[in-house]
């Protein structure tokens, strides 16, 4: 990986920059989906990537520069420090686009923008108002400032933006200045689902087995999520003697979350497996992920339907389609309907609190693999899209 101070544009390729703050260099999103997909439509390009350290797959193209964030925690004052080396290496590096996925980078972007000239794209892959207003991260009394300081920043920078793309379809109805810009200001809103890319493995996880009944729950551990809820069912179905495997495959970005899974899966080493990197708050590499999945009988999607998730479809989703798994959900009308348009689609809906017995005879035996959904990818409509948003920047070469 190349450090911070080696990756100065030496060439007169444009220049575009990707950064994110709390996502890894490699992220799915950021790296597999957005920063491959400009460079296919525009292969004259230098790439540069700003986000968490890790260490980039070997097949990354030339033209590829990374510069590596090493933040620890989520929280703390290495946070701070991050909004400064983005700015820093904004300076440094005088980019003619900026594509920010992290809403904390958006005021240095395009204060970047008037000081010296760019323009800012902005990947909204959170609708964050609505997560403050409606989820349960934050204590209930800090919900309602928090919100009000989130709308009132995105209204700030709004008519700075020469362009935005939306993760989901719903975000285009949920934030009113989306649809009716402000002012006479409007930028153009391209929609980028979160469809899988996906990794196929030969050979399975070692711990993985063929006597028992395996269930994958993979992403951010946390309890809006429904990890709590599939870890309780999943114990049910146990103690009531049937043969069931908990995989959890994913970084608890909590640390008192993340304490609570060390003992669950030190508790019950047999049952309760905790796929992690390091001390757990670190994001796992989207391959092992794809890994487990790929080994389930059933991929779970435990959410708690607040209202700021109900009408989002789920990346794992997307992913478990592509792989052609069955998934077990939490029942939610947008995800039926969604669902119901492929017929080869093989789910099962949950409260997570069933009988053991009722929800064994449910996912027992689990459906025959079904053929991988093409429409589940990442492919030819997104890079039609990228094309239709990159034809409109404004690059020197």
């Amino acid at each position: 990986m190349q450090d911070i101070k080696n990756t100065a544009n030496k060439t007169t390729n444009p220049l575009i920059f990707l950064a994110s703050v709390l996502k890894p260099l490699d992220d799915i999103r950021m790296y597999g989906k957005l920063a491959l997909g400009v460079r296919y439509c525009l292969p004259q390009t230098s790439i540069h990537l700003f986000g968490r350290s890790v260490t980039m797959p070997k097949s990354m193209p030339d033209g590829f520069h990374t510069h590596p964030l090493r933040l620890g925690r989520r929280w703390g004052w290495r946070r701070l420090w991050a909004w400064w080396q983005f700015w820093r290496t904004l300076r440094r590096l005088r980019p003619q686009v900026v594509v920010v996925c992290a809403l904390e980078l958006l005021p240095w972007a395009c204060l970047y923008k008037y000081w010296v000239g760019c323009e800012v794209v902005y990947d909204m892959q959170e609708n964050y108002s609505h997560n403050l207003r409606y989820g349960r991260t934050y204590p209930y009394l800090w919900r309602k400032p928090l919100t009000w300081l989130i709308e009132t920043l995105e209204r700030m920078v709004y008519p700075s933006l020469a362009q935005l793309w939306l993760a989901e379809y719903c975000y285009a109805e949920e934030i009113p200045w989306i649809s009716g810009g402000i002012g006479n200001t409007k930028a153009p809103v391209f929609i980028l689902p979160n469809k899988a890319l996906v990794e196929m493995h030969k050979t399975p996880p070692a711990t993985v087995s063929e006597k028992k009944l395996n269930l994958v729950c993979t992403g951010t551990l946390s309890e809006p999520y429904g990890i709590t809820e599939a870890i309780a069912q999943t114990l049910a179905l146990s103690s009531a003697g049937y043969p069931v495997q908990l995989y959890l495959v994913g970084y608890a970005p909590q640390e008192m979350y993340a304490q609570k899974l060390h003992s669950l899966a030190a508790q019950y080493p047999e049952l309760i497996y905790w796929i992690r990197e390091g001390d757990g708050t670190q994001p796992v590499p989207h391959g092992r992920c794809m890994a487990y999945m790929q080994a389930a009988d059933w991929v779970l999607l435990p959410y708690r339907l607040t209202s700021n998730l109900r009408a989002r479809i789920p990346t794992r989703m997307y992913e478990a389609l592509a792989l052609g798994k069955p998934m077990l959900i939490t029942h939610n009308e947008a995800w039926s309907q969604f669902l119901t348009q492929y017929p080869a689609s093989r789910f099962c809906f949950t409260d997570w609190q069933e009988a053991p017995e009722q929800l064994w005879n449910k996912i027992y035996p689990p459906p025959k693999k079904a053929k991988p959904l093409k429409e589940a990818l990442w492919g030819e409509a997104e890079y039609l899209t990228l094309q239709q948003a990159t034809k409109h920047w404004t690059l020197s070469f």
